[in-house]
């Protein structure tokens, strides 16, 4: 089978790429493998690929948009004519990626971003899987042009996925009917569950300066907590940097440090103890599907339709909402070993469920039902 990736740019940390990238690796064990690119990204991160993958970015420009909302926000004529120039750009690209399309003869392709929905060729419309990846409340009271090309896309395509058994339900109420769910899988196992009360180090993997991250939130109260609690630490992994307020935090705290880009997630994690997230809105978590299989109990604010279907609070973690309710349920968790190590293995036994075999076996599934397959 032909498998065909589309996404607007890579290589990039975690998020959209990342959960491409495994999927990609596990079907390129028994199928031949396409990811496209539209755009390349405006990172330094730099990713090796299997030889047996093959891997096309069709323009070295960035992606940046300008809005409708910026150009009647601003009034500017100035950013009208950037968007028209950026669009023109688009359609090239669009052209382009349509001649490949035509020319690998996918029997699948998996597209990553709505935008590209444009580029597919007509014929491959039904052979076309939309997974997307955020946040469905996020997205719909911030962008309803995603919502509105979903719903003209619906019909002609294969299926469009989300990522939550809540998403899909928010979906279908919507009238998005052509629709299912598939959870993203873990892309490593653990064998033996580690003595995480040990540790004694708390831990976060984020895109630290996003602000739907919320950090500056988490390392003001992890700074209160370790008031009273002298002898753990806290280690912060990912690209950017939280605000200055939280820099002068971290100089006068030794037991908080920011740790830069990790490209081994296990290792970091089976070395920690708690998990924390103050995120505002997820799509579905990886960072979290990741500490949940190092054993790692979860402490976390709501953040969306994902939320209870990642962790499962006062099981496999904490679903908290508030700073003070967070801090509570720190100490908690930093005090009480017992606790500690049950909600461990817990969430270690919960973690299964997104296992890659079991995930890829959903998609084999999928690709079915769809298209001429």
């Amino acid at each position: 089978m032909k498998i065909l990736f589309l996404q607007l740019e890579s290589p990039t940390i975690g998020g959209i790429w990342g959960v491409n990238k495994v999927l990609a690796l596990k079907f390129s064990l028994k199928n031949e493998v396409t990811i496209i690119s539209a755009r390349k990204s405006d990172s330094n991160y730099v990713e090796s690929m299997p030889s047996n993958i093959k891997m096309i970015t069709i323009n070295n420009n960035s992606w940046d948009r300008v809005r409708i909302n910026q150009i009647i926000r601003k009034k500017s004529f100035k950013l009208l004519k950037e968007r028209l120039k950026q669009n023109e750009s688009r359609k090239k690209d669009y052209q382009m990626i349509r001649n490949y399309i035509l020319d690998i003869k996918p029997d699948v392709i998996i597209n990553s971003h709505y935008e590209l929905l444009d580029s597919i060729p007509n014929s491959y419309l039904k052979k076309t899987v939309n997974v997307f990846h955020t946040s469905y409340k996020n997205i719909k009271e911030n962008n309803r042009f995603a919502i509105n090309k979903l719903k003209k896309y619906q019909t002609k395509i294969g299926k469009l996925v989300w990522l939550t058994k809540e998403t899909y339900k928010n979906a279908l109420k919507d009238g998005l009917t052509n629709s299912t769910y598939i959870y993203n899988p873990v892309k490593f196992e653990v064998k033996d569950l580690p003595n995480i009360s040990s540790h004694k180090k708390l831990v976060t993997i984020a895109r630290l300066s996003s602000k739907e991250k919320n950090i500056d939130e988490m390392i003001k109260i992890v700074d209160k907590v370790f008031k009273e609690c002298k002898d753990w630490s806290f280690e912060l992994y990912g690209p950017g940097l939280p605000s200055e307020k939280s820099l002068e935090i971290i100089k006068n705290n030794p037991r908080i440090e920011l740790k830069g880009i990790t490209n081994n997630s296990k290792e970091v994690l089976l070395s920690s103890s708690i998990y924390l997230s103050t995120s505002l809105y997820e799509g579905f978590s990886l960072s979290i599907l990741e500490a949940n299989t190092c054993g790692l109990p979860v402490l976390t604010y709501n953040f969306g339709e994902s939320c209870s279907e990642e962790v499962i609070d006062k099981k496999t973690g904490f679903i908290v909402s508030n700073e003070n309710e967070f801090a509570e349920k720190l100490k908690q968790l930093i005090n009480n070993n017992k606790l500690l190590e049950e909600l461990s293995q817990n969430a270690f036994e919960f973690s299964k469920n997104f296992n890659i075999d079991i995930i890829i076996n959903e998609w084999y599934k999928l690709f079915d039902g769809i298209g001429e397959l």
